[in-house]
């Protein structure tokens, strides 16, 4: 009886899986440790850069939010203002007709029924709703702003653009301390890679040489725009 039952026991235990063998067994040791310096600190710097694109964010979100609540109440108050002037107008023109007269001075009841109150009405008016307005010049220099801004490249893509732009003597030092040798080591650049990219710099020229114009026209506009507003006004 006592054979059988250590047989049994035996039996037992090898038909039982054993456990599996757990993460930290299975891939060597703790993930984080075993990681390269050079993957840890391109993590880190890639969570910096993550971290500063969405505090640009946010930034720039917060900032469109005001600029739509702006629009938005200065449109419905300005729909007020607007057809508040209309009546004004219409008040005139109809004292006017009926043999009305505008005064010299500033007396009268009525601003708009003597001739400097008048004339103040139609300048502020003008001003604020001609196409060298205030309000105009206002929302033209905010759109040129927010062109702008989706012009001008990242820091990282002018650092791209800059990399790619470089000579042959550039990307052929590999010494350890070069930063061609640092960029192919982090980003493990092979030569063929590195052909590739030595061949498209004529277009990488280009694409800069684009941008620079882009941000000079943009410039240009609004010189343009900004002188066209001050001699308007004056």
């Amino acid at each position: 009886e006592g054979g059988g039952v250590k047989s049994a026991s035996a039996a037992q235990q090898q038909q039982s899986p054993s456990p599996p063998p757990s993460s930290t067994t299975a891939a060597g040791g703790s993930s984080g440790s075993t990681l390269p310096s050079t993957v840890r600190r391109a993590r880190k710097i890639q969570n910096v850069d993550l971290e500063q694109k969405l505090a640009s964010l946010k930034k720039e979100n917060s900032e469109l939010t005001r600029h739509l609540e702006s629009t938005q109440n200065k449109k419905s108050k300005g729909l007020a203002e607007k057809k508040s002037r209309i009546a004004a107008m219409e008040r005139v023109v109809k004292n006017l007709q009926s043999g009305g007269r505008l005064l010299d001075g500033d007396g009268g009841s009525d601003p708009l029924m003597t001739k400097p109150g008048l004339a103040a009405f139609i300048k502020e008016y003008t001003d604020m709703y001609s196409d060298y307005g205030e309000a105009r010049a206002a929302s033209l220099n905010f759109h040129l702003q927010q062109l702008s801004r989706l012009i001008m490249p990242t820091t990282t893509t002018k650092m791209g653009l800059w990399t790619l732009e470089q000579d042959d003597a550039f990307f052929s030092n590999t010494a350890k301390g070069s930063l061609a040798g640092i960029l192919a080591r982090e980003l493990q650049i092979t030569e063929t890679q590195k052909g590739r990219i030595v061949e498209r710099r004529m277009e990488i020229k280009q694409i800069t040489a684009n941008l620079k114009r882009t941000l000079e026209l943009l410039q240009q506009l609004k010189g343009a725009a900004n002188k066209k507003h001050k001699v308007r006004v004056k």
